[in-house]
């Protein structure tokens, strides 16, 4: 199965990216295996969320690797960008990747300071 990112039941502001890792150019695909290799995540968040202030400044991701094959995942240094055909934001991670396919669980949590 494919990485898919999904909201969590009543979780307004989180996601979870579960499933394989694969070779490829697509969204939660890498080049290869490798030390900080580039995978990038479409997020599944509305704009009303990912406009709100703070909403960068205070995203947390934690992961869990399945099989041993990814040892390391870490925000890239350009952490988002924006889709341009949908205006949905893009997460950008670095990995460290053993083999592929790679099965991990990425948890994806947003807050913001907006109303606080």
């Amino acid at each position: 199965m494919a990485l898919v990112t999904s909201l969590i039941d009543e979780g307004l502001h989180h996601a979870l990216a579960v499933g394989d890792i694969i070779a490829g150019a697509g969204f939660g695909e890498v080049a290869g295996p490798g030390a900080g290799v580039l995978m990038r995540l479409l997020l599944p968040f509305s704009e009303e969320v990912f406009d709100k202030v703070g909403f960068e400044e205070q995203f947390y991701t934690t992961f869990q690797s399945l099989d041993g094959n990814v040892s390391a995942v870490s925000m890239d240094v350009t952490e988002f960008e924006t889709d341009p055909s949908t205006g949905q934001q893009i997460i950008r991670f670095r990995l460290d990747v053993g083999a592929l396919p790679a099965t991990v669980d990425i948890l994806l949590e947003s807050h913001h300071s907006e109303g606080r």
